[in-house]
This record gives C-alpha cells, structure tokens and sequence, in this order.
C-alpha cells in the first residue's frame, strides 16, 4: 500500500513571510528587481546581471548573443549526460550540440573526449559544463586546456547556487554563469534564471538584448502566483502524494521543448527572493547535514558507488544526493520500493542527450553518460527529510541490493 506521506526528490521551502514579500513586489516593482538584481551583482562580485523567466532562458540569451560575437561559429560542448533543457536552449538559439563524454565517477567531462572535440573542430563558439548535484566541473582544468581564446566557458552553476569550491563560488569560475530558480532547486521563486558575467563585450550584447525582451503578461503572473501558493502548501510531505499523483502535472520529467517562452524576471519573483541569502544559507544547511549521514551510512555498500570529486576543499550543495547502482535491473526495484513508501527516491535524465531524435546526433559514441541515465538514481536530502527517512532510504537500498 502506497504511503500517503511522500518525500518530495527536492524541495526549496517557501515560508508565508517569502509570498507577503512577492505581492510587496508586485506594489513596488522596479525598485524590487533593481534590489535583488543588485544584492546578486555584490554577492558574486559581478558587473553584469540579468533576470529572466528561467534557466534556460538565460541559457538561450547568452547562446543568441555569442552567437553575435563570433558569427563563425556555431557548435556547443555539453556533457552527454545532461538535464533537456540545456540543449533545448541550444537548439532554439540555432547552434549544434556537441556532446562530450562524462566521467560517471566524477560527474566531470571525460578529458580525452573533450580534447577530442576541440581538435576536430575549428567551429566551437563554446563550452558549458554543469555542476551536476553540487559536485564541482573542474573549470580551471577546462580553461586550462582551451587553446582558443574565442572560446567561452559559460558555467551552467543550475543546480549549486550558494556553494563553494576551492576557495570561490559557484558560477564565478567561467566567463558567464548561469543559476536557475525553478522548482526543486537549490533557491525557488517557481521558475526563474539569472545570468552573471563580468565580461563587459558580452554585458553590453546581453544588455542591449535585455531591453526587447517581454514582461510576463498578466495571465503568466497569475500561473506563477498560482504556482508558488501550490508549493507553499503542497510541498509539505503530507500533502505532496496529491501532486504527485496528477500526471498532467508531469513532475520531475525532463522534456526536451525548445519552444519555451522568453520573459524578464517579474518583480513578484524578485520579491519572494527578498531574503534569498537567509534561505539558502539555511537550506543548504539541512542538505549539507543529510548528505553527511547518507555518505557515513553508504560508503563501502557493495553494489553501489558514491561520486568522488577531484577537488577535495569544496562546500557540498546537493539538492539531490546522487548515488551509482551498479546493477542497473535494480534501479526499477528501488524506485518502486521509495514510490510505495513515499521516500522520493528519484531517477535522474531518462537518457544521454544524444538519443533525443530532434538534434540528429550522429555519433553515439557516448556508453559512461547512458550508463549514468539508467543508474544514478538521486535521493532527497531537504529539510523535511528526517532522520528516520534516510535510515528507511539506507535499509531499502541494502536489501534490494544484498538480494
């Protein structure tokens, strides 16, 4: 029998002082983008930064102005392993993907598979690594093997807001970062992305862009208000099984859609972040917390392997705590087992991106990142996640696997 208490797989709490802060947004529009937008410049030591409706809408804004920088150029470097809509963005900003192998230990390119790529091509505009489940892409080593100055690396830091590593944060590494304020990321506002950069000739492009993009319109600020006051009370775990079972609401998919809508970040978002260095601070607090209980109770189990990082000096920010079952016949058994016990245990991409039939990807040389999608499954690590549920998680992952 299905318990009706159910674990959200990530969750960024929303308190009643945060929504009272989003319609005090609304009232005072202007000066409310201006103030989170200026608070995002001084903590990550930015000149630029820009707000928009999402992260890949961020994503698809910088792949447009670089584009316009360097118009001989047109292909991207991802990992193979990927969230959609990285290269859904891609796509809609008319560029080819690249896909680079991944190191299922390190969740980092495969450094031969990146040379590769950069010796076979003359085209390459850029470089997005991602931070996948607050394990740090190794961007010095990135920069460091780039020969082509005209290459730029954009930090895809979605997933790690807050996070540091060696000495620096998140997303203060590449020429353009990137952060989203989806659901069931590291910060909430419901959706949302920010672009930061300190390089002026991409700032004064992505600037001049800015100023033809679209407010939201009225019907899409009352599906965002909407929106958040559903994860204000759904988000509970007493309440979360009656989203969960709505299929229409498709939560957790990764749907590869490059007909997404461009808008500026709308001030009701900008308002529920009044206290965004509080809330995160806090949140990544609890996760740090669990995701040390979950490494101390499951390392050394037989059957599954733990993420090794090659930086050894660096802040954990998971929202989800990635984990790598060997046999991949028992993910299926996992999954079912959390989903009758409401523990939100979760799958990660439903493939590599090089099978999504839309990019006409020829070269499916990619086995580590399809390795990745079918085995790596991801455990919640929020606050409402107790004591009691990692032990739960912990034992019905030893069973399944012991038998």
């Amino acid at each position: 029998m299905r318990s009706l208490r159910t674990l959200p797989p990530a969750a960024s709490v929303l308190s009643i002082l945060d929504l009272l802060n989003g319609f005090r947004g609304i009232i005072y529009s202007h000066q409310s983008v201006e103030t989170f937008c200026n608070s995002l410049k001084d903590f990550f030591s930015s000149r630029h930064c820009f707000l928009l409706s999402s992260g890949k809408a961020a994503l698809a804004m910088v792949f447009e102005v670089l584009r316009e920088l360097h118009p001989d150029r047109h292909e991207v470097i991802v990992p193979a392993f990927n969230c959609y809509s990285v290269p859904s963005a891609i796509f809609r900003a008319n560029l080819v993907i690249r896909p680079c192998e991944i190191d299922p230990s390190t969740l980092q390119f495969n450094l031969e598979s990146f040379k590769s790529i950069l010796n076979n091509s003359k085209r390459i505009l850029a470089v997005c690594p991602t931070h996948f489940y607050g394990y740090p892409s190794d961007i010095d080593s990135i920069r460091d093997t780039l020969t082509d100055e005209r290459i730029t690396i954009i930090e895809d830091a979605a997933q790690v807001m807050g996070g540091e590593y060696n000495g620096r944060l998140f997303g203060t590494g590449g020429d353009v970062s990137i952060f989203s304020f989806s659901r069931g990321k590291a910060l909430s506002a419901g959706e949302g992305g920010v672009i930061l950069t300190s390089r002026d000739d991409i700032g004064k492009l992505l600037d001049k862009k800015y100023q033809s993009i679209t407010e939201y319109t009225f019907d899409s600020l009352l599906k965002l208000i909407f929106t958040n006051l559903a994860l204000f009370f759904f988000i509970n775990p007493y309440l979360f099984w009656i989203p969960s079972k709505l299929p229409f609401l498709k939560l957790g998919e990764t749907i590869f859609d490059p007909s997404f809508s461009i808008s500026r970040l709308h001030s009701f978002q900008a308002g529920l972040l009044t206290n965004w260095k509080k809330r995160l601070s806090n949140d990544m607090n609890q996760r740090n917390k669990r995701c040390k209980l979950y490494i101390r109770l499951l390392d050394g189990v037989k059957g599954l392997s733990l993420i090794r990082p090659k930086h050894t000096g660096f802040q954990v920010a998971s929202i989800r705590f990635p984990v790598f079952i060997h046999n991949t016949q028992l993910v299926n058994m996992i999954i079912k087992e959390s989903n009758n016990l409401g523990l939100g245990i979760s799958r990660t991409y439903p493939s590599s991106i090089d099978s999504i039939p839309q990019l006409f990807i020829k070269d499916k040389l990619f086995p580590d990142a399809m390795k990745l999608s079918e085995s790596l499954i991801t455990l919640p690590c929020h606050a409402f996640v107790s004591v009691r549920d990692i032990v739960n998680i912990v034992t019905i992952i030893k069973k399944i696997l012991s038998n």
